[in-house]
């Protein structure tokens, strides 16, 4: 069953990032978690409420918010390693990035308790749905029908942002990485999917370099308003051109994705009536 796929592809993920939280973490760690968590929180969207009403809203949200949580550490990681390539005054790096980053960034404990989260999800799942004249089959069918429309919903919305602008960029990338990582799960019943898994990556790329730059932008203005340093101006404002070519060509991916997205709505419509 599809969700039973999901879950222990879940649970692994897990696993995987925990040992490593354990065992003091590495450079893509945080990197690594929030991708896991984003999984999670996907598949709790997807599949909430079965087998019973409840089933994964708790672990979504739990998910979500340890998600939300690493976004800043994230974000200065990002921000110190970009900075770092563009200038070897180690002073401005201080400047804009007081302190050092904690040791800790993840705590494993968070991990495991999510983990048997998802356990005890799959128990479930498995107590209504192993047992020898359990109605699998009906069961599949309902779980396709529930979690096309709510990838529909998914796609409609990603369409309403693209081409994406710069006030609109990040909630497009973000529904951009909601869209792809419920294909990745749907990929087996929407052949046509593949194509565009493709393009999504390439625009969440995109996206996603133009939004980190936007960002150092944003710190660097910030940094040099308050430490009067004229250098941080300066380079907030190259930050900025560079950024904005980074929206001009995360547009152009953007603006080729559409047909695309009414395209696969049209497909989930048929799914939903198997």
């Amino acid at each position: 069953m599809i969700l039973e796929d999901a879950l222990a592809r879940q649970e692994e993920r897990l696993r995987e990032v925990g040992e490593r939280a354990r065992r003091g973490g590495d450079a893509s760690l945080v990197h690594d978690v929030r991708v896991a968590l984003r999984h999670l929180e996907t598949t709790a969207r997807l599949f909430r409420g079965f087998p019973r009403a409840g089933d994964g809203d708790a672990l979504r949200s739990a998910a979500r918010d340890l998600r939300r949580r690493l976004s800043a550490l994230r974000s200065e990681e990002v921000g110190r390693a970009l900075l770092a390539e563009r200038l070897e005054e180690e002073d401005v790096l201080r400047g804009v990035f007081p302190g050092a980053l904690p040791a800790l960034r993840v705590d494993p404990a968070e991990i495991a308790r999510l983990g048997k989260g998802v356990a005890g999800w799959r128990r479930r799942l498995a107590a209504a749905c192993g047992a020898p004249f359990a109605p699998r089959p009906e069961a599949e069918r309902v779980l396709l029908r529930r979690a096309g429309k709510r990838l529909r919903r998914r796609l409609t919305r990603l369409g309403e942002l693209l081409p994406p602008t710069v006030g609109t960029l990040h909630p497009a990338r973000i529904a951009s990485k909601r869209v792809r990582y419920a294909l990745e799960l749907l990929g087996p019943f929407l052949p046509r999917a593949a194509p565009l898994l493709d393009r999504l990556r390439l625009f969440q790329d995109v996206a996603g370099d133009a939004h980190d730059l936007l960002e150092l932008a944003d710190r660097l203005r910030t940094a040099g308003a308050e430490g009067s340093d004229p250098r941080l101006g300066l380079l907030a404002r190259g930050l900025e051109e560079e950024a904005l070519r980074a929206v001009a060509r995360a547009r152009r991916r953007g603006a080729g994705l559409r047909e695309a997205l009414r395209s696969l709505r049209t497909a989930l419509r048929r799914l939903e009536t198997r």
